[in-house]
């Protein structure tokens, strides 16, 4: 997804919040940021180089059924809130290319920043630096992040670019933050940027 991305895209990545910064020669830093950690990891804990691809469509069907609890949620938030029903995010107006390359991106580098570095960093510093036991760590981890992707959304404070607050939409996201922070610790990264990049996709496209 990380090269499809970064192969057909060429002004979608400014509509992408986490890489809005990065223009010219940045333009590569995200990806090499994400590779460089990818294979680090995979170095460290020596893991296989095998490719199986019955695992990898198993990602696939696992990623797209994980997003049915996005949708009862998108729906619970607007019962709770007493508005029509439908995504508590607006779709994208740019064509279906577009779209989906928007959703592909912003799924896979919103979980690279939110999860797999900001939770991995909190891990770090209270289990290993303070010894904190696992699960409460985990648990401070994930709500923590999940706030901070809610704001990061808004245009709330120190977070810009993103769409004026509503308590709606920020409702939806801090628990879809929860979900799939918690998805991203029981299942893996793969599986979180698949439900996650599969999310946007649906509410982009559909």
């Amino acid at each position: 997804m990380l090269l499809a991305f970064h192969i057909l895209t060429r002004n979608t990545r400014i509509n992408i919040l986490v890489l809005s910064s990065f223009r010219g020669a940045l333009t590569c830093l995200p990806p090499l940021a994400v590779v460089s950690v990818l294979l680090g990891q995979h170095l460290f804990r020596r893991d296989s180089w095998d490719i199986r691809l019955r695992v990898l469509g198993g990602m696939l069907v696992e990623s797209v059924l994980w997003v049915i609890p996005l949708m009862a949620l998108s729906h619970v938030t607007e019962l709770v809130f007493l508005t029509a029903a439908g995504p508590a995010t607006q779709p994208s107006t740019a064509g279906v290319l577009d779209s989906m390359l928007i959703g592909m991106g912003g799924g896979l580098y919103e979980e690279f920043v939110f999860h797999l570095l900001a939770i991995g960093i909190i891990m770090l510093i209270f289990v290993d630096g303070m010894s904190i036991p696992r699960i409460p760590a985990a648990i401070l981890a994930v709500a923590a992040t999940a706030v901070v992707f809610a704001f990061f959304h808004t245009d709330v404070g120190p977070f810009s670019g993103g769409d004026p607050f509503s308590a709606k939409d920020f409702a939806f996201r801090a628990a879809a933050g929860l979900y799939l922070g918690a998805l991203f610790i029981t299942r893996g990264f793969g599986i979180a940027v698949g439900a996650h990049v599969a999310w946007n996709v649906y509410i982009f496209v559909m």
